[in-house]
């Protein structure tokens, strides 16, 4: 097990310096001229090239990608363009935020999509499997927005029973029922279709596991049916449920951008979204790098977490200890 929690540590950093390449071209040849966005339209080519030179844009891009590279290892994200800040200042509050509502989006798909395919699976065939499937497969063809804003319409704007943006009242708020109040529609938009995802794979995991020969040996003995399904079916399908768990909570940290958007959450998508939006560079980057950086390392959680619930795994990969 330690062996194979090194290997998958040591695999990371390969990732992790791929990732970094990605996120700086991706964003240093996106179409249209920072120079003309920070100094407007009507700024002279003379004070476009002045510019340049001070933020180092007319290096060539491998020289500003080391330069960029080797601020970051030492926890320097460079300076925002538009609001002349640490760009940590901006996005580490921020990434706290979209944690909040990512994890709360997870908690909610993982109870709903598990306990829902848990049940179906045992009721495979049924009236309740046909109707609770149906719904999940229209809960997760539902696009993020258009749940969301419909959230908005019936829960904030007919029935006015939540809030509909931002995470705390404008004045006099702050507490943590109002954090909790404002955090419900975005949280519960967002976990939809994870929710579906996991409840699909859930009840296809199950519906295999217990058609396993073992399963059927248990029933023949006259052990019951709750007994099998908790200390025998669960435990051999957890690894593919597990593992799809963990990309929708990657995907929900990485993906969550409309959703802020729609509820003006102040998180770490709304910030990327305005800095985009601004041709802010240095926030853009550290933002998209921090969100892949998470996404990487719940990735390398997942794999140690299946690598213990399956030693075959381990075994698979030559990651057995002797």
């Amino acid at each position: 097990m330690v062996r194979f929690t090194i290997g998958r540590i040591l695999l990371v950093v390969p990732v992790l310096l791929g990732v970094s390449i990605i996120v700086f071209m991706l964003v240093q040849l996106a179409p249209g001229d920072v120079t003309s966005t920070l100094l407007g339209p009507m700024a002279s080519e003379n004070a476009k090239e002045v510019l340049r030179a001070e933020m180092g844009l007319d290096r060539p891009l491998p020289v500003q990608y080391g330069k960029w590279l080797a601020a970051v290892l030492q926890g320097d994200f460079g300076t925002s363009w538009v609001h002349k800040r640490p760009v940590s200042e901006i996005i580490f509050p921020k990434f706290v935020n979209t944690a909040l509502l990512a994890g709360s989006a997870a908690l909610i798909a993982y109870v709903l999509g598990f306990s829902s395919g848990v049940f179906t699976a045992a009721k495979a065939g049924t009236l309740f499997d046909r109707i609770v499937t149906a719904l999940m497969l229209i809960l997760g063809s539902i696009p993020l927005y258009w749940g969301g804003l419909v959230l908005v319409f019936l829960f904030a704007l007919t029935w006015r029973w939540l809030p509909a943006t931002g995470m705390t009242k404008t004045i006099g708020g702050g507490g943590a029922l109002d954090v909790l109040t404002h955090l419900v529609l975005p949280a519960v938009a967002a976990s939809l279709p994870s929710a579906a995802l996991i409840s699909r794979i859930t009840r296809a995991t199950m519906i295999e596991t217990l058609s396993q020969n073992y399963i059927r040996v248990a029933r023949a003995k006259g052990i019951r049916r709750a007994i099998i399904l908790r200390k025998h079916a669960l435990r051999n399908a957890l690894p593919p449920i597990v593992t799809v768990g963990g990309m929708e909570l990657g995907y929900l940290l990485g993906g969550i951008v409309l959703i802020e958007v729609v509820f003006a959450w102040p998180g770490l998508g709304f910030v990327v979204y305005n800095a985009i939006i601004g041709r802010d560079l240095p926030t853009v980057q550290g933002a998209v790098l921090i969100l892949a950086l998470a996404f990487v390392l719940i990735n390398l959680t997942v794999d140690v977490v299946n690598a213990y619930l399956d030693p075959a795994t381990r075994a698979a990969e030559g990651g057995v200890d002797r």
